[in-house]
């Protein structure tokens, strides 16, 4: 069997139920396949959830190289699309997710490292807005890379519970933020940018 394919049943799992609460027979029955023979090929269920943790950060990282190094659009739409993937992302875990998983040294770096990753990338998107002169000259940049990145490193560091139930905001929130620091060129743009059918790659 390909280990892809058992970590994403896996992360599924952990996903949905937590990670305290699926243990390895469940995952070998969504696979069906017995608990040895997941055993074989995985190990036990804490090398499990590190490879398929690992395997989702960089997946993720994967998608924001890709997605923020497209010189086609603008990155005031880039800054838009990224936020809310990064939103929707946090909150399709259940609740306990990320606060059972802060509780290793080796997850709290991983994801630290993809926070800090999503920062650069957030702050090198901001520079070009303020280069393109899309955002106004007395914009702090600073300020607005720490908005930016604020929710997720909340959600993904255990200090805030992901919401599955509650309205997706994301779009609106980023959107007024940006418009009340760009020039008026950067505000067409953002009022250009209404799509909302945007799927979120990772589910």
């Amino acid at each position: 069997m390909e280990p892809n394919r058992i970590y994403d049943v896996a992360i599924a799992l952990f996903r949905r139920n937590g990670i305290r609460t699926t243990d390895m027979s469940e995952v070998a029955v969504q696979l069906k396949i017995s608990t040895y023979a997941l055993s074989e090929m995985c190990g036990d269920k804490r090398t499990l959830i590190r490879r398929c943790i690992r395997r989702e950060v960089e997946r993720e990282v994967r998608w924001l190289e890709k997605v923020s190094a497209d010189c086609r659009i603008s990155p005031l739409k880039l800054i838009v699309k990224i936020y809310m993937h990064s939103i929707r992302y946090a909150n399709s875990f259940t609740p306990t997710f990320f606060t059972e998983l802060m509780q290793e040294s080796y997850f709290r770096l991983l994801w630290a490292g993809y926070r800090m990753l999503l920062g650069k990338k957030y702050r090198k998107l901001l520079d070009r807005c303020r280069q393109q002169h899309l955002c106004t000259p007395d914009c702090d940049l600073s300020v607005l890379t720490d908005f930016l990145c604020r929710r997720f490193r909340e959600i993904s560091s255990g200090e805030a519970v992901p919401n599955r139930t509650a309205p997706d905001l994301s779009g609106f929130i980023v959107r007024s933020v940006l418009t009340g620091n760009c020039t008026l060129s950067g505000k067409r743009i953002l009022q250009g940018n209404n799509e909302e059918h945007y799927e979120l790659n990772a589910l």
